[in-house]
């Protein structure tokens, strides 16, 4: 498997359980074990995904809305955010097959059929759940492997970073998900660049950890 063969996945919704409609699906191929752009990993454009849902495709499909939800986005979210959200023009199918597409087009296949990628949400109880059950809904190939997809939290938690998104954008959010995830990697030890120093060694990943006398 490829050093990168990781994504951060992010999506705007109109509500937290899975049946509630997608706004926005935002995601971007990542290394978390080196820094993130500003301090050295470029990013290309390709390894960039963002697609903006037509909200009433929602509605026609059957997926419905949490009224708390939608109280936050009419009261509480930026303008940005509001636009970026309700501004899509994709049907829902169209747009979880792109995403689907892009995923396996980006990461290849593993050798169950699914990407052959490692899953990053902030909160793997929320992101990845709403997407599969959409999939599922339309009978869409389903690219998470079952058992490859990580919480940002945890990592954060260890790392004592904290860490709270504010945009509600979806790919701008996954931005600032990878540079809170790569800075927690590299303060808990788990960096590529820590390899470098003498008494690492290099297992499976590239994860660092120290060798004990």
């Amino acid at each position: 498997m490829d050093l990168n063969q990781f994504e951060m996945v992010d999506t705007e919704t109109k509500g937290n359980e899975p049946g509630c409609g997608i706004l926005v699906i935002g995601a971007v191929r990542f290394d978390p074990f080196m820094p993130w752009p500003e301090e050295g990993q470029a990013i290309a454009l390709k390894d960039n995904f963002l697609v903006r849902i037509d909200p009433e495709s929602n509605d026609r499909h059957g997926f419905r809305e949490d009224p708390r939800t939608m109280k936050f986005w009419n009261n509480d979210a930026t303008a940005e955010a509001r636009e970026e959200a309700f501004g899509g023009t994709v049907d829902l199918r169209d747009a979880l097959q792109m995403y689907s597409d892009w995923c396996f087009d980006t990461f290849g296949t593993d050798s169950r059929g699914a990407a052959d990628m490692n899953t990053y949400c902030h909160g793997a109880e929320y992101d990845k759940p709403m997407i599969s059950f959409a999939l599922e809904h339309f009978g869409i190939r389903n690219p998470f492997p079952y058992n490859r997809t990580r919480s940002t939290r945890n990592i954060y938690e260890l790392a004592g970073i904290e860490y709270k998104g504010v945009r509600h954008q979806a790919l701008l959010d996954c931005h600032d998900q990878c540079a809170a995830l790569c800075r927690s990697h590299s303060i808990i030890g788990f960096s590529r660049l820590a390899n470098r120093m003498p008494g690492w060694m290099l297992p499976h990943e590239g994860l660092s950890f120290p060798i004990l006398p």
